[in-house]
């Protein structure tokens, strides 16, 4: 049996952030590791790491999405005194507030009823490494830039279709020459051999970017130290 949560589980050490200091609107879930690597994150991103540390534990639990936050859900066998189940037989778990405990709702989401409940299930967790970014230079003056990248599945489940993207970054975020390559499905631990070329913009000071979407949503990326050209 496993026993009631009674800690403070909130991940209050870790900085608070947004995804894009320059866009409040664009939102990228962090996976658990990263989190825990980048020891920042915004709402989202600890509810994601609070929720995967609770279920290898043992745990039911599942995200609340809520208006402009979310949350975890934890179901237990037994009640807790002087708490109530927030939705669907969910205790409420606060992440990113300090000092709650669990079962404790912020007055500012007492009451709501458009809550999403998404159950943790199994599901792919995809990365990507380069192995190698070569320059070529030809005699017509253009020059690209061929990365090999190892993309990997450390999840639990397959991935559908991977798009891969690659472009060169300005400082304003604006993409240059973006290529694009679709790779099958990866399955559960199999890694897989991804080969990308992108042109370099001239006269334009860039770093390289790669990006990986399933079903038109990012979920990893990797940019360049160097600048370009």
């Amino acid at each position: 049996m496993i026993s009631p949560i009674t800690p403070r589980m909130c991940l209050t050490d870790m900085m608070i952030s947004t995804d894009d200091p320059n866009n409040e609107s664009y939102e990228y879930p962090r996976f658990p590791l990263e989190t825990l690597k980048e020891q920042r994150g915004d709402c989202e991103d600890k509810a994601i790491l609070t929720a995967a540390l609770l279920e290898s534990l043992g745990y039911n639990v599942s995200l609340l999405r809520l208006p402009q936050h979310m949350a975890v859900g934890v179901h237990l066998n037994e009640t807790i005194p002087g708490y109530s189940y927030y939705t669907d037989q969910y205790y409420f778990l606060e992440t990113t507030t300090m000092h709650m405990t669990l079962g404790r709702v912020p007055p500012e989401y007492q009451g709501l009823k458009n809550v999403t409940v998404y159950p943790i299930s199994l599901r792919p967790l995809l990365i990507h490494h380069w192995k190698s970014a070569t320059r070529f230079q030809m005699s017509s003056g253009q020059d690209y830039i061929r990365v090999k990248m190892i993309l990997e599945n450390l999840g639990t489940a397959p991935t559908v279709t991977i798009e891969v993207r690659g472009a060169f970054s300005d400082n304003a975020s604006r993409l240059y020459n973006q290529k694009t390559t679709e790779v099958p499905a990866i399955a559960a631990g199999e890694k897989r051999l991804v080969e990308l070329s992108v042109d370099v913009p001239a006269l334009v000071s860039t770093t390289l970017k790669t990006r990986l979407y399933i079903n038109g949503v990012m979920v990893n990326q990797r940019e360049s130290t160097s600048r370009f050209p």
